[in-house]
């Protein structure tokens, strides 16, 4: 062995972190199932005060009678492809 790592062995380390990867979002995917699926007495789903229905909630909203599109030409505009056009 010459101490360079062999692309055989890189290989291998490679698809062991990713097994690993595989194993620990698997695990944690189903830790957070069996949180949710609980009685509800977990304060973090929990809500306080309960629901509101969206009849409670007004918003209002001015909005311009006209679209202001000055932003939106550029400063500079270059030919097109070929040379053709304006």
């Amino acid at each position: 062995m010459n101490g360079s790592a062999s692309p055989r062995r890189i290989k291998v380390v490679g698809a062991l972190i990713g097994a690993s990867a595989v194993v620990a979002l698997g695990a944690l995917t189903s830790t957070m199932h069996q949180e949710q699926a609980g009685t509800g007495s977990n304060p973090a789903y929990s809500v306080a005060g309960g629901m509101t229905l969206a009849t409670d909630v007004t918003t209002t909203i001015d909005e311009p009678m006209t679209l202001d599109t000055s932003k939106a030409v550029p400063p500079v505009k270059a030919t097109p492809f070929g040379g053709s056009g304006s």
